[in-house]
């Protein structure tokens, strides 16, 4: 083997190199974001230590993962399954929905914008920055958080580049059972309530 074969095989190898290197640190720093949420317990305490009072919450949560900073631009819910989801970029109001409680002032508006000075602006995650919001779920929250998740199929988080992310399926599934089982119980009551 002459000196030529061997110089173009470490050139090529080192490019090689190079280019996946170059790849894997692309990869690392576009931006990525995790949505997670749940349905829990707010629980007070008296002076004595005994449970006086508990409350259910509502918890959602978007955290930057990776280390490019991001803007947080819309949270809402999927209507339709994935190959349609496709078309939801160009026709948000047929594939979208953020339901009322999620739009406005609610508790989506406290992760999609940041007060400052008395003005609002999109809200910028940093690398490994999240932002949370919890609500009490009263009887209203039930019925339209019911009502949306017998219309939608995912629950999803959207950056300033128009990615989505979903919500896992198991925490989804796990949101539609709770949701379900507080309206079974808010039913109940309306019952023992109405006798």
């Amino acid at each position: 083997m002459d000196i030529a074969k061997i110089s173009v095989i470490a050139t090529s190898t080192v490019s090689v190199l190079s280019l996946t290197l170059n790849y894997l640190v692309f990869l690392r720093d576009t931006p990525r974001l995790r949505l997670s949420a749940f349905v829990g317990d707010e629980v007070s305490f008296g002076k004595d230590g005994k449970v006086t009072e508990t409350k259910k919450i509502f918890w959602i949560g978007v955290t930057n993962i990776r280390r490019i900073p991001v803007i947080v631009k819309r949270i809402g819910f999927y209507k339709t399954c994935w190959p349609m989801r496709i078309f939801a970029k160009y026709f948000p109001d047929k594939f979208k929905e953020e339901g009322a409680l999620l739009s406005g002032q609610g508790m989506i508006a406290q992760i999609l914008y940041d007060y400052q000075n008395g003005q609002t602006v999109p809200r910028k995650l940093n690398g490994s920055d999240e932002v949370s919001s919890v609500a009490h779920i009263d009887a209203e929250a039930i019925k339209e958080f019911n009502r949306l998740f017998s219309t939608s199929r995912s629950f999803y988080v959207e950056d300033s580049t128009g990615r989505t992310y979903r919500l896992p399926w198991y925490s989804y599934r796990k949101l539609k059972i709770d949701f379900a089982e507080l309206a079974k119980e808010l039913a109940e009551k309306g019952a023992v309530n109405a006798k």
